[in-house]
């Protein structure tokens, strides 16, 4: 356990016991993008939040991370989406994958999101990852510090390339432990009814 995460820790217990004197140090502000990425980057940090940050500091942090990154990843998801003749017009939602039953609020240590379309009235499917997950990384990596060592447009890279800058792509969107995934293989429906509608973004996009 490092120095800082140690300090961190016991900060946040102190935190958690009202143990902390008036007119010390505070913690961190989580409504910075910054600060909220520089503790989500370690996953034991994220932990210690998770388990000792005050209510205010958590809910700082998921709000945060929703309108700044999630939010937006999931737009830009579902207007490429969107663009597809298979998709244009239909509702889509994405839906992050939650521990049932946390009361009060919950910092996801990771998140493991799949992309829902609605092919029939109340009758959703996920949409396999193949026709988004490059979108999500890339779009995760833009909003979240990643800095490519590549001059050259990602779209306009040859092949091998392309591969090698996605490859990067990936493992900065592994240290925030991301994942785009449509694992259950199987029509949605019979799990939406148990979907909270806080881990749900529905969007629609015509294309126009």
């Amino acid at each position: 356990m490092t120095r800082t995460r140690i300090l961190l820790a016991f900060f946040f217990i102190l935190v958690a016991l009202g143990r902390v004197p008036v007119g010390h140090a505070q913690e961190p502000d989580f409504t910075d993008l910054r600060q909220v990425l520089s503790v989500f980057e370690d996953s034991r940090k994220t932990r210690d939040l998770k388990e000792f940050g005050s209510d205010k500091a958590k809910a700082d942090f998921v709000r945060t991370l929703e309108n700044e990154v999630y939010g937006k990843v999931d737009d830009a998801v579902i207007k490429h989406l969107g663009a597809d003749p298979e998709f244009a017009g239909k509702r889509m939602m994405s839906h992050d994958f939650r521990t049932p039953g946390v009361k009060g609020v919950s910092v996801n240590t990771d998140r493991d999101v799949r992309i829902l379309v609605e092919v029939e009235p109340n009758r959703w499917i996920e949409v396999p990852t193949d026709k988004w997950q490059d979108v999500y990384y890339r779009e995760f990596a833009g909003r979240t510090g990643y800095k490519s060592d590549v001059k050259t447009p990602f779209d306009k890279l040859k092949s091998t390339a392309r591969q090698a800058e996605m490859q990067k792509i990936r493992s900065h969107a592994d240290k925030y432990r991301q994942l785009a995934t449509d694992k259950f293989h199987m029509e949605a429906s019979p799990d939406y009814s148990e979907i909270g509608r806080a881990s749900c973004r529905e969007r629609v996009y015509s294309g126009v």
